[in-house]
């Protein structure tokens, strides 16, 4: 089930969809998705955005005036995984998840 701003987005009655790779399903559903006006509204807002690029820039010889100044973000691409100490990592994200999954998993107790 796909939920649109909390909504549910069926494409249509048909028994098919959602239970076979080859139906029509599938492209039921795109169409369903693709007409959505908020989800339309939400690609032209994402799609007017300037991209932006972040660079960890030169090392220093002084690790700690280094380690203060560094972005302390991580990125994680696909067939990747990373461990962090929260300490260290500020953020941690990724991108391009169109047809994978994503998952974070973190300890309460140790905060990693």
């Amino acid at each position: 089930m796909l939920l649109v701003d909390g909504e549910p987005v069926s494409a249509s009655a048909s028994p098919t969809f959602g239970s076979s790779r080859g139906g029509s399903g599938g492209r039921e559903l795109v169409a369903a998705l693709m007409g959505n006006p908020g989800l339309r509204a939400a690609s032209e807002r994402l799609r007017a955005e300037p991209e932006r690029r972040i660079s960890s820039g030169p090392e220093e010889d002084d690790a700690d005036a280094a380690a203060a100044a560094a972005p302390r973000h991580v990125y994680v691409f696909q067939r990747e995984f990373a461990t962090v100490d929260p300490a260290r990592v500020e953020l941690v994200g990724t991108d391009e998840v169109t047809t994978c999954v994503g998952v974070v998993i973190r300890n309460n107790k140790t905060g990693m």
